[in-house]
């Protein structure tokens, strides 16, 4: 379990921020760290010598206004204390977070003590609009945003006008605005499949909130490349608590946040039962299949089946067994296309093929299937629940 890693983009920096559930992420530079991003050399060092941390940051706070940035890249006098610089280094990182990876769920927020006077400024008009464009991706779908549903002849005034309205705010004010759009752009990518909470962890965030018992609580889930994580529900929610404690108001916006996520079942705890129950001589005909999709978009009637075929080619090897692909799968009543359905689409190979390459990794002891951490996971579970071991392949998230 951990608290949200909070990022800060301030050329004056705070070293403490108002919550134990937020963790100050330091910012590389060079042999040393910084509370900060504060330069805009430092910045160059992040990229070109690649130095960005190996975790990203959940929330960036990002000032508006650099003031004390003037000895590598001078300025006019009429701009001392007038820098509007900060939104440019907030453009750049924050695209470079949803270039890498769109599913990574983060949120930003904007301050400064006066931003008004840069508001005619071009380039902080035109930074600070891409910035309102990246923030307006969250939203739902029709709903009119910064930049979105604008005419564009509109956009210049609304971003004068953020700028303006953006005065007397430091971190301690900002850092609530972008946890709530941390939590909203999870909402969104749980929606999308793309991270799938574990069921578990979210009943017992609800019972916990709903019985008093909310000390050490977490939400986990895996996101769609196989990784786990898990972020204490206090640093979730750190905007809503008073001194760092629950209030019945928080609670119940917690209560509320967590039923609006779409939960689905364990399907891959349920592939292994379903398998069980072809091993045990049950037709494949008579056991359901939960409806839905796999990490691949595949059915999971083709996933469940080619779950079947990865076990009863484990369960052979480990008993020193050899038989070919095709009475693999007959043992347990399916057949060679119906486990083509599911691998020919996803690896452009037949099942032959796959048994083939499983027998190669049984050798080498790595995992042969790229991208098929399901699989993987499924049948790593059943060698540890069925024989109290670990499973003999290496792969993805182990």
């Amino acid at each position: 379990m951990r608290n949200l890693r909070l990022w800060l983009i301030d050329d004056r920096p705070v070293t403490e921020i108002e919550t134990l559930f937020l963790e100050l992420q330091p910012v590389p530079n060079g042999p040393d760290e910084d509370p900060s991003l504060g330069t805009w050399a430092q910045h160059l060092r992040l990229w070109s010598d690649h130095q960005f941390p190996r975790h990203e940051p959940d929330l960036v706070l990002i000032d508006c206004r650099f003031e004390d940035d003037y000895q590598y890249v001078p300025t006019s006098e009429a701009l001392r204390g007038h820098d509007p610089r900060g939104l440019l280094h907030g453009a750049i990182f924050i695209a470079r977070m949803f270039g890498r990876d769109r599913f990574h769920p983060f949120g930003f927020s904007v301050y400064s003590m006066d931003a008004s006077t840069f508001q005619n400024d071009a380039y902080a008009q035109t930074f600070m609009g891409f910035l309102l464009a990246m923030r307006d991706s969250t939203l739902a779908e029709g709903k009119t945003g910064f930049v979105r549903g604008r005419k564009d002849r509109e956009l210049v005034a609304t971003c004068a006008q953020e700028l303006g309205r953006t005065v007397s705010q430091n971190p301690a004010t900002a850092w609530g605005p972008a946890l709530q759009m941390y939590r909203q752009r999870l909402r969104e990518v749980v929606d999308l499949q793309a991270i799938v909470i574990e069921k578990d962890s979210w009943l017992k965030c609800l019972d916990g909130l709903r019985n008093g018992r909310t000390q050490d609580l977490a939400l986990a889930w895996r996101r769609f490349d196989g990784q786990e994580d898990a972020v204490s529900l206090a640093s979730l929610f750190a905007d809503g608590l008073t001194h760092d404690q629950w209030t019945p108001a928080a609670v119940q916006t917690a209560v509320d946040w967590l039923e609006s996520l779409l939960v689905l079942g364990d399907y891959l705890g349920e592939a292994r039962a379903w398998v069980q129950g072809l091993l045990d001589g049950q037709d494949p005909e008579s056991l359901p299949v939960p409806r839905g999709q796999d990490a691949h978009g595949q059915r999971l009637t083709r996933f469940f089946h080619a779950c079947a075929g990865l076990v009863a080619w484990y369960e052979d090897r480990r008993a020193g067994g050899s038989q070919s692909s095709s009475n693999l799968i007959l043992s347990v009543g399916l057949s060679d296309k119906q486990l083509n359905r599911y691998f020919k689409p996803l690896l452009d190979l037949p099942w032959g093929k796959v048994v083939d390459l499983l027998d190669e990794g049984w050798s080498t002891g790595i995992w042969p299937l790229p991208g098929q951490w399901e699989l993987h996971r499924v049948v790593r579970d059943w060698a540890r629940h069925t024989h109290k071991t670990e499973f003999p392949l290496t792969g993805p998230g182990v």
